[in-house]
């Protein structure tokens, strides 16, 4: 008998749960119409861009073949094409203007930098350092004064800033080490200015001012090729701060402040060469972080790092995910295609409602949404690899859908972040510290109520959690005007699983709101955990400042003794604690809160010196 090679083994597996998603009656409960596929004659490795090019009303697709840019109309007829100097490796960046055609821009590898207008033609051209490879351009307003600068990279580590209408150059800079992939742009601290973050292939994440200054460098490890490291993204979390995100070539997640510092990691043990998907998927007022390894790995995360999804779609992917309402249930979807090219949809529980096997694989490719037929839907445009077909599908979505990240870079500017929860328009009631690693003993699970649009009548905010021996805790509040708050007190002494509830009523009881979570604790170790990471804090703010401020470091260091002295006499207390009456379990409580509380401050008080000394 002969034997079956592993290669082909994966392959009759990957054949396998293809037909079961095709044949599977929930698989296919989105349906979506093919428009029209066009063959457009040139590899095609980068993801299409939609937007409305001629300001016609109406979305063009354009396409960076292999040497020429291309712009397609409704029916996928060519309405032009332009053939650059040398090799297309980026996905094509849009302005819009309200008058006048828009500007589009790219730079090939050849370094030749080029920005065309919405007919095909060149408004301008510079020479860059060198060539441009997997870094796409980028357009902001970066100091805010309402005129847009391109943020552009290439191969020798040089970041450009362009003015976007005449080409000049603004300023540059040169990162010293490695080459960078597709800059995310936006206001990380504030302050009313973008700052840049560029990630390089040899595991180097920058963050540079308005002005290009390099702000700080942050080590996430590894080494690749241009094609396959992640670039980085930007997003605001529910506390309104700015966080970036990147992944290493190993496969480790990393979130960032904007000091550079590392607030959560994980490790996916697989390489991730594609952007990383932001947003938020399930509407609750906290982000949701995405991202696709190369084994096809689907990773979820909230903004916390708990781990959401696990989906193994076994199927290689190079490209993330778009997330948007795409049948119009009032929730966000996950879109995205394999390098086999078989494009998926998962609905926010992560089921699959839609899969469809092209003809030919996709590359680095995520799906491009706009309203470009005829119909007045939302229609999809993927496009094809080595084959050259770029395909439009019709969706059941209105045009005007929430559309949380759209692209590959989530926005026709490429500015690979997302601020949402920052300008949020909608009803939101979201649970701040409802994380398994999260939740202190004596603390309340704060809930934050945002009302857009209040009225004489206030609302009713509810929660309640079931700990593993079924005592239900209970809270109620009243919510007047834009902004509440609901505290709901639990005692996280028992181990297992609680399941905490909460929902918003208006006036007549009508739900608005409602949302759920199980989280599963061991008792006491969060709070020894943040005891112990307080001291360390100390300990390292202590060998910063001993020889310039020698009396703050012994302060500090007195605080640390402190903290290890009540933390060794509250240990037994918290050991014994199952066994213990009931007067010793409340003032274990009383004494870790407190403990827990001087620990908080102290972490306070070590950002507040790092930061002063970053000035």
């Amino acid at each position: 008998m002969k034997k079956i090679s592993l290669y082909a083994k994966q392959y009759l597996i990957y054949l396998l749960l293809l037909f079961v998603f095709q044949s599977s009656a929930f698989a296919q409960k989105l349906k979506l119409d093919k428009e029209w596929t066009t063959n457009l004659k040139s590899f095609l490795e980068s993801a299409p861009t939609v937007a409305d090019i001629n300001n016609d009303g109406r979305d063009e697709t354009l396409v960076a073949g292999q040497e020429e840019m291309i712009a397609l109309d409704k029916n996928g007829d060519v309405i032009w094409r332009w053939r650059t100097r040398s090799r297309y490796m980026t996905y094509p960046t849009v302005l819009k203007r309200e008058k006048g055609a828009a500007l589009i821009f790219a730079a090939d590898n050849s370094g030749q930098m080029t920005c065309l207008d919405g007919k095909g033609k060149i408004v301008w051209q510079k020479d860059l350092s060198a060539g441009s490879e997997w870094s796409a351009s980028v357009i902001t307003d970066i100091d805010n004064n309402g005129t847009y600068e391109v943020i552009q990279t290439d191969l020798t580590g040089t970041v450009w800033m362009f003015d976007a209408l005449s080409g000049d150059v603004i300023k540059q800079t040169k990162l010293t080490e490695g080459k960078p992939v597709s800059p995310a742009v936006g206001d990380m601290d504030g302050d009313g200015k973008s700052e840049i973050v560029v990630a390089t292939n040899d595991g180097s994440v920058n963050l540079l001012s308005s002005d290009l200054e390099k702000q700080w460098t942050y080590k996430i490890g590894g080494s690749s090729d241009t094609w396959s490291t992640s670039a980085p993204v930007m997003f605001a979390a529910s506390d309104g701060k700015a966080y970036i995100v990147a992944v290493s070539s190993t496969g480790d997640v990393y979130c960032l402040d904007k000091k550079g510092r590392p607030v959560w990691s994980y490790p996916t043990k697989a390489p991730v060469a594609s952007t990383v998907s932001v947003g938020d998927f399930d509407q609750n007022g906290i982000a949701d972080i995405f991202l696709i390894t190369q084994t096809g790995v689907i990773y979820r995360f909230d903004e916390n790092g708990s781990k959401l999804w696990n989906i193994d779609m076994q199927g290689r992917s190079l490209a993330s995910g778009a997330i948007l309402d795409i049948n119009n249930d009032k929730k966000m979807e996950y879109v995205f295609s394999t390098q086999r090219g078989n494009m998926f949809v998962l609905d926010n529980n992560g089921d699959v409602i839609f899969n469809h096997q092209f003809e030919s694989r996709t590359i680095n490719n995520t799906p491009s949404f706009g309203k470009i037929s005829s119909s007045s839907r939302l229609d999809l445009v993927l496009t094809g690899g080595e084959a050259g077909l770029a395909y439009c599908l019709n969706t059941p979505a209105k045009a005007n859908t929430i559309k949380q990240w759209a692209s590959y870079r989530g926005n026709i500017n490429n500015t690979g972040s997302w601020f949402g929860l920052q300008s949020s328009k909608h009803l939101t009631m979201i649970p701040k510290n409802l994380a398994w690693n999260k939740v202190f003993v004596g603390n309340d699970i704060n809930f934050t109520i945002y009302n857009p649009k209040p009225s004489e009548s206030p609302l009713r905010a509810e929660a309640e959690c079931i700990d593993p021996n079924g005592i239900k805790y209970n809270s109620i509040a009243s919510v007047y005007g834009n902004e509440g708050e609901l505290l709901l007190p639990v005692d996280f002494v028992l181990p297992g699983n609680y399941k905490v509830s909460w929902k918003l009523l208006d006036a007549k009881g009508k739900k608005l709101i409602e949302g759920e979570k199980i989280i599963a604790i061991q008792p006491f170790g969060n709070d020894r955990a943040i005891v112990t990471k307080a001291i360390n804090e100390l300990n390292s703010t202590i060998d910063v400042i001993k020889e310039v401020l020698p009396l703050s470091a012994n302060a500090l260091r007195s605080t640390a003794n402190e903290l290890k002295t009540k933390s060794s006499d509250l240990f037994p207390m918290q050991e014994s604690f199952p066994s213990s009456d009931g007067m010793k379990k409340q003032l274990t409580i009383d004494k870790t809160k407190e403990l827990n509380n001087k620990a908080s401050e102290t972490l306070n008080i070590c950002d507040v010196i790092t930061d002063a000394r970053s000035l």
